[in-house]
Order: structure tokens, then C-alpha cells, then sequence
């Protein structure tokens, strides 16, 4: 069962509300922000990647493979959970999990997901930039349209 994009605008869940990001894909494959919890909010504030933030926050190497599995959650859809390692500024590695799942919208020109990340370990991250270095334990969640075949998807 894929969410409604109205579930998290119509009715926000306040425990949820400060990780998530809420992301449009656009036809021609333009990954824009539509919504960005507190946390998230503050991060992007601070490092600009408002605008193409999966360009500015996964690195060079990363990105081609993430922008393919962003394709799959919204087009199969398919749900996406990860373990992730960033590059603070500050040079410290940070580790946090992550959960995308499509939304379904009423607009049949755009499609939508929703990206939570929860950072992990008791060192709290005030960094002013991150850069994704490494995706570990990645897994497809099945939500009735199966998953990805490791031919479709290379991480």
C-alpha cells in the first residue's frame, strides 16, 4: 500500500514530521523539494541544497546509482531503506538510517516520495554540510508492485 501525499500534508504526525523530506520528481527525472521537516530544514539552510539536493548531498560516485533508485520508488513503486555514512564539514563520519517511500498524489503529471532519515549514535550533528560517502545494508521494501531485480539496480 503506497501513503497518500495528503497524509503527511493534511494530517502531519509531529514525531515524524522534523526528519522527513517530502521530494517531487519532475518528467524529466528533476528532483525538486516540496516539504522539509525542522531538522532537515535547518541542515539545508545552512549548506543551500534546497535546490537538486540529491546532486549536492551524495557524491559524485553516489549520485548516479541514487537518482536510479529514486526512478524505481516512484515509478514501480517501491519502497528503499539504507544505512548511510556522511562527511561533516568538520571532517567527522556521521551515520544515519534511511526509509523512502512513494507517495501517491492526485496530479498524474508529477510523482512524489517521502525520504526519512534518523541520525544514529549519541553525538548530536550540528555540522554546516554533509556529503553521503557510502550507502551500507541497502534493501527494497516490497508494497505490492515487488522489487528491483539486481540487473535494474547496481548500488
Amino acid at each position: 500500500m503506497v501513503p497518500r501525499l495528503s497524509d503527511f500534508l493534511d494530517h502531519p504526525h509531529p514525531e515524524f514530521q522534523p526528519y522527513l523530506t517530502i521530494m517531487n520528481v519532475e518528467p524529466s527525472g528533476r528532483v525538486t523539494v516540496r516539504l522539509m521537516g525542522s531538522e532537515r530544514y535547518d541542515l539545508a539552510a545552512r549548506t543551500g541544497t534546497i535546490e537538486e539536493p540529491m546532486r549536492v548531498v551524495y557524491s559524485p560516485k553516489l549520485y548516479p546509482s541514487l537518482h536510479t533508485v529514486t526512478m524505481q520508488v516512484v515509478n514501480r513503486p517501491v519502497g528503499f531503506r539504507a544505512m548511510r555514512t556522511f562527511e561533516s564539514s568538520d571532517g567527522q563520519n556521521h551515520r544515519s538510517a534511511i526509509i523512502t517511500l512513494p507517495l501517491a498524489i492526485d496530479t498524474p503529471v508529477a510523482k512524489s516520495f517521502v525520504h526519512f532519515q534518523h541520525l544514529l549514535g549519541s553525538r548530536a550533528y550540528r555540522g554546516a554540510s554533509q556529503i553521503v560517502t557510502a550507502i551500507h545494508n541497502p534493501e527494497w521494501i516490497d508494497i505490492g508492485a515487488g522489487v528491483p531485480g539486481p540487473d535494474e539496480v547496481q548500488l
